[in-house]
């Protein structure tokens, strides 16, 4: 009876995780069954979820810190409101969890190459094109 239990709840959890997610998200969970040859606890499709998007961690917050870095307090803008939109970018660079001594350095390394070394940007450019599209994806407000 417990295992019985065990699995209507797992069932339930991972319906739930398929339910909150996109298209894209769900296929690639999907991928992921296929390749291990059975289904996934949720466990299994939460730690495959986690693990695909730190990955794109580092990509994520450098387009943040571009954004945040873009802002600027304007006298046609209510400050409140550009007040809360940095609030919102910072709350989603650090919802990703802290970054590391190297990710911090990587950031700050590739936004200072904008001006100074355009084949450096021109690839991240590319990376953005390449990753960023999902990415935003789930910061859509």
């Amino acid at each position: 009876m417990a295992n019985l239990n065990w699995t209507i709840n797992n069932s339930a959890v991972v319906g739930a995780i398929h339910q909150w997610i996109d298209a894209e998200e769900s296929s690639f969970l999907s991928d992921t069954v296929k390749r291990l040859g059975h289904k996934l606890t949720a466990q299994e499709a939460w730690d495959s979820l986690k693990t695909r998007h730190k990955d794109q961690g580092v990509i994520d917050q450098i387009m943040l810190f571009e954004e945040l870095y873009s802002i600027q307090y304007e006298r046609s803008t209510p400050y409140s409101d550009t007040t809360r939109r940095i609030l919102d970018i910072v709350e989603k660079i650090y919802s990703q969890g802290m970054l590391t001594q190297d990710q911090l350095a990587v950031i700050f390394m590739t936004l200072a190459t904008r001006l100074t070394l355009p084949e450096v940007c021109s690839f991240r450019e590319q990376i953005q094109r390449n990753c960023g599209q999902a990415i935003h994806r789930r910061h859509a407000c």
